[in-house]
């Protein structure tokens, strides 16, 4: 199982103290933790850079092709990796599903809030933003770029989750955006699992509901659509965000995936830790990560024996997954009766399709 850590493309680490492998490693799989370039030194293209500059993505490539090479030695299979990953690692996984650099590095996916929707530039317009910040440090040509230390790149920058830098259209790893290559199904045909939290972005942490407009980038008559979908304005406002940024895209590559005939099962991580901040009315974003690495000792927030039966569930089903690439009293999805399993403090239930009018705006919304 080789996880690809999330935090916008900017930040994060594959050492946190929450990606300990040692509790999956223990239910009978290898688990390696990758680290790749992150910020302008990951994702970055200049006028003098004709094919981009993915180097975040080759780093993971590069990863999978060391394990081909090599985790026979630590007891693993080649033939059988699982690629999984959170959030901007979520999002790479799919995007690696969808490149033709990829064939045959990995054979099983989980996708864990990989939003999975949006529209990324393409080489030429994410060059011409390159050029500007180049031209800011007075480097305009990029030898005099390469010759900075990168502490003087990253704070001349310093990016943001909001604003930061992440994948482009570079003809090579990436030839077109996730909807479109899944519409197509030129993704990998391989088993998949994929979801999102229960509550990804609540309101309040964005500063509500004008905000949400300005980060959704959603028409008027888009956003009348979606609101009207709702059975009241403060459904709407709590849960949109969410929705149109990791629900339904998620929903939508399921269904698209599985449309294809691939083994799809969808999930929605919905158990909120004892010991979270109080008021909190669903999981929000990368929540799920101590249940999936079953580390709920390494958390911010404390956990009772209810929260950790439920990371153990969780592992056992990730870990499942990856032995076998199917999954038990787990309905797969299917498109015209899509079910998702739903993990709680309680256990686990088995969900169908929202109200009619938010799985076709679900449906429409998975592509932003």
């Amino acid at each position: 199982m080789v996880w690809l850590h999330g935090g916008g493309y900017v930040n994060g680490s594959a050492s946190a103290a929450i990606y300990d492998g040692s509790a999956l490693a223990a239910r009978g799989v290898v688990v390696v933790t990758v680290n790749y370039r992150l910020g302008r030194l990951g994702f970055f293209a200049h006028p003098e850079l004709p094919t981009g500059g993915n180097f975040g993505l080759a780093d993971q490539i590069a990863a999978l092709q060391w394990v081909q090479r090599n985790i026979a030695s630590f007891g693993g299979d080649p033939r059988r990796v699982t690629l999984f990953g959170n959030s901007a690692g979520g999002e790479s996984v799919l995007f690696l599903m969808a490149s033709p650099q990829t064939h045959g590095l990995f054979s099983k996916a989980i996708v864990q809030s990989g939003l999975g929707g949006r529209q990324i530039p393409t080489v030429a317009q994410a060059a011409a933003e390159g050029s500007a910040f180049t031209s800011s440090l007075d480097t305009a040509q990029i030898e005099k770029l390469r010759a900075l230390p990168a502490a003087v790149i990253i704070a001349a920058d310093k990016p943001s989750v909001y604003r930061g830098f992440g994948p482009m259209i570079d003809g090579r790893i990436i030839k077109e955006s996730l909807p479109d290559a899944f519409a197509a199904g030129r993704e990998a045909q391989i088993p998949l699992i994929i979801g999102y939290n229960s509550l990804e972005v609540p309101a309040a942490a964005i500063g509500g509901a004008k905000r949400l407009e300005a980060l959704l980038g959603l028409s008027p008559d888009q956003l009348q659509r979606w609101g009207a979908a709702y059975p009241s304005a403060v459904a709407f406002e709590e849960n949109v965000a969410s929705d149109v940024l990791f629900r339904a895209p998620a929903l939508r590559l399921a269904m698209l995936h599985a449309g294809h005939g691939s083994a799809t099962y969808a999930y929605e991580f919905g158990a909120v830790t004892a010991g979270a901040p109080p008021g909190l009315r669903g999981a929000p974003h990368a929540s799920e990560r101590p249940y999936v690495f079953d580390t709920l000792d390494r958390s911010n927030w404390s956990a009772d024996d209810r929260d950790k039966a439920v990371a153990a569930q969780i592992a056992s089903r990730w870990t499942t997954f990856a032995q076998l690439g199917s999954q038990t009293a787990w309905p797969a999805f299917d498109p015209a009766d899509p079910k998702i399993l739903t993990f709680t403090r309680y256990g686990e239930t088995i969900r169908t399709q929202p109200d009619p009018a938010l799985w076709a705006l679900f449906i429409e919304g998975g592509r932003q």
